[in-house]
């Protein structure tokens, strides 16, 4: 039965049990009612590309054993449209998607268990079988070995001899330059590619049949005019130098496992236009793909129907470049002068593109600037164009709430936001590939972490230094979809810039002092200092002190060592010099002031100051010689491996470089030297002291009157410093 086009339904039961042995519905139909052919003795059917519902026991009982569906994609079948047939075959279009093909064995799978769905061959209009004579064809246990014909658009058959054609032979085609495409038949048992199969031919156009699990050494090697390839997921077996020399490649589908592909198939995919991954690959996958193709790991391919996603560029106007410090060497942004609490960092500062957060940037914010002042920070945005940000970088900024990095950050290092106990949302734009150790280390009021889902973090990324949870993985945001609202974030915590302090006063000018500054004028000698309360002799301290006051307004202040020049002036009775305040006191001596502490000087050069208390007699040289093995070791240097303090673990990196060092002497003395500066007259003694385990043996010092313990251990001594921090030394190696 055939129809003339332009019919569109066929009612209910309209041909049940009607006598054809073939149906051939016109294009235009797109209802089949329910019970439509019920019972029929029709055996084959061939359905247009417009049917849209196949209605319930539209083919039930009938003698169906064939169907051809012109159909891409699955329509509205009802469960029980061809139950009780003897359907055993269902043809879709040739072109059609594997997707589509497994959409409609599963349709059917029910009610015609035995049916196997298949995707049509090649048609002549697209392909045709080669010329089958022994002098163009050669077809030996199911590979194709030789031709020698021109025709350009080739195809093969399912079997020859009654063998399955299976593969192209070793340089079936190497060469040929009448060749245009070649499609291998849709049977399913088309396998194999041989190694320069193709090689140096004149091919533009190969269908590589989701049957095909392997592609030999240089198969397609040198194919110029072929200008697409879609690689599919069946291959297990990809050769070297399968694409080498394929210049005119414009697009590539890799739907198969991109840790197939060989290396130097990447030089190839960097260069083509498109390059897709396969609908479903993992992220790992895509990203092993695009590493192949040397694609950065912030700008992967994208998988078949997706736009690849592009590097987002900060949106923000940065902050004027005159408000920071930086480092031209280095392209290294140092320190930030304004005044505002929502910084946007610079790219450029005077034509130099700067990549790099300093390790003080955010020192105001930490601990504050030299006017004593902190500047409490609230949001930081850093642009696109850094790729670094130091160990602690934003350490013990206790204000700052938002920060956003547009910096597609290759590793967000150690303790990067350590002490960041107002934190509340992080996001990395662009993504961050691997976290480092205890990112988020006190993070306490943390929320929403955006990472991007190109990361990957060690064990300790998301830990606190003592082990515990900072931060929940199961709450960082990895997926690109559910990127925060970012211009949200950061409007609700703008703010309006700190008022900045008054300024430093003018320095003075050198001028004569006149009358008023006859009772300062003259040489004066430092005697002794003041500081917190407690008054120290400079000589126990080996430091010496001259101060000389003239009429013309200059002073020389003489530290032993170097001479320093200011100005003076005399105000309401009182000698500023510098940055100082000098007043006479009773005894006629000098007072010198500056930031709670004083100097104390007298018009003579010796002698203690008044009331100035005399350092502790250092105690009889005591007998260290042979002291037990784990005790102090003499002459001896001891110096800082890490030191502990306000919960944190600073290293001599994280402390500048300065030093910190014992030395114990057999004749009871002790070179200290304390962030860089020795301290002098100190003794020492071997004792105990009384730690958390119990007694333990420790060299006993005599600090200026105050007994400090350093403690041995196994690794050396631990030297409690007041109680304010606990440092550990080790010999030095």
């Amino acid at each position: 039965i055939r129809w003339s086009e332009g019919l569109e339904e066929i009612g209910s039961r309209a041909f049940w049990y009607v006598r054809t042995s073939m149906l051939e519905l016109p294009g235009t139909l797109r209802t089949i009612g329910d019970g439509a052919f019920e019972n029929a003795w029709c055996q084959e059917l061939y359905l247009g590309g417009s049917v849209e519902h196949i209605g319930a026991r539209a083919f039930a009982g009938s003698s169906l054993s064939y169907m051809a569906f012109d159909l891409y994609s699955p329509i509205d079948i009802a469960p029980d449209a061809f139950v009780d047939t003897y359907l055993e075959d269902v043809d879709l279009p040739w072109d059609c998607s594997f997707e589509n093909r497994d959409a409609y064995a599963a349709l059917l799978a029910e009610q015609c268990p035995d049916c196997t769905v298949w995707i049509n061959n090649p048609p002549s209009t697209v392909a045709e079988y080669p010329t089958n004579t022994l002098e163009i064809t050669t077809i030996e246990d199911g590979v194709w070995k030789a031709y020698n014909g021109s025709q350009p658009d080739l195809t093969i058959w399912t079997a020859y001899d009654d063998i399955d054609v299976t593969a192209l032979g070793d340089g079936l085609f190497k060469g040929n330059q009448s060749i245009r495409s070649f499609y291998p038949h849709h049977c399913g048992w088309f396998t194999t590619i041989g190694a320069e199969a193709i090689a140096d031919s004149s091919l533009a156009c190969v269908e590589l049949f989701g049957s095909i699990t392997t592609l030999g050494d240089g198969a397609f090697r040198n194919c110029v005019n072929l200008t697409e390839l879609t690689l599919p997921a069946s291959l297990t077996t990809v050769g070297s130098g399968v694409l080498e020399g394929c210049t005119g490649l414009k697009k590539v589908i890799v739907l198969c496992d991109p840790a197939l592909l060989p290396a130097d198939m990447g030089a190839v995919l960097a260069g083509v236009e498109e390059l897709y991954a396969a609908p479903d690959a993992t992220e790992a996958q895509v990203q092993q793909l695009s590493a192949l193709a040397g694609y950065a790991w912030y700008e992967p391919v994208a998988r078949l129907g997706e736009t690849r996603r592009q590097l987002q560029v900060m949106p923000y106007e940065p902050l004027p470049g005159d408000d920071f410090w930086y480092d031209e060497d280095y392209a290294r942004l140092d320190s930030y002068m304004g005044w505002e609490l929502n910084l946007v960092l610079p790219r450029e500062i005077d034509g130099v593109q700067l990549t790099m957060v300093g390790g003080g940037m955010m020192n105001r914010a930490a601990a504050g600037d030299n006017y004593d002042v902190k500047l409490p920070v609230r949001s930081l945005v850093i642009p696109e164009t850094y790729t670094e940000l130091p160990l602690y970088a934003f350490q013990g900024c206790e204000t700052l709430e938002t920060v956003v990095c547009y910096a597609p950050l290759e590793t967000l290092s150690e303790g990067v936001f350590s002490g960041c106990t107002s934190l509340r949302e992080v996001v990395f734009v662009n993504g961050v590939h691997q976290l480092d150790r205890c990112v988020f280390d006190g993070c306490t009021s943390l929320q929403t972490v955006y990472l991007g889902n190109a990361v990957s973090m060690n064990e300790y990324s998301l830990l606190n230094t003592d082990g515990s949870e900072a931060f929940p993985q199961a709450q960082c945001i990895t997926d690109p979809a559910l990127l925060p609202d970012v211009d949200a974030l950061l409007e609700a915590v703008r703010s309006e810039p700190m008022e900045a302090p008054e300024p430093e006063p003018e320095p003075i000018v050198a001028a004569p002092v006149g009358e008023a500054g006859a009772p300062f004028l003259g040489t004066w000698y430092g005697i002794s200092m003041e500081m917190d309360g407690d008054v120290y002799a400079l000589s126990d301290f080996g430091i010496t002190m001259v101060l000389t006051l003239n009429e013309d307004g200059t002073a020389e202040l003489f530290d032993g060592e170097e001479n320093d020049t200011a100005a003076w002036m005399v105000s309401d009775g009182v000698a500023l010099i510098d940055t100082m305040v000098g007043t006479l006191n009773g005894d006629g001596n000098l007072y010198l002031s500056e930031d709670g502490a004083g100097i104390i000087f007298s018009r003579e050069p010796a002698g203690d100051a008044p009331g100035a208390p005399t350092m502790p007699d250092a105690p009889d040289a005591p007998d260290v010689s042979g002291v037990p093995a784990g005790g102090v070791a003499t002459e001896t240097k001891y110096v800082l491996a890490t030191m502990d303090s306000s919960g944190y673990t600073m290293t001599p990196e994280m402390l500048g470089g300065m030093e910190y060092s014992l030395v114990f002497h057999e004749d009871g003395t002790v070179d200290f030297v304390f962030a860089g500066t020795p301290m002098p007259g100190i003794t020492w003694s071997m004792g105990t002291a009384d730690t958390a385990d119990g007694p333990a043996e420790a060299a006993v010092m005599n600090y200026y009157g105050t007994l400090l313990y350093a403690v041995v251990t196994a690794e050396g001594l631990d030297l409690d410093y007041y109680g304010s921090m606990l440092i550990h030394f080790i010999v030095e190696p």
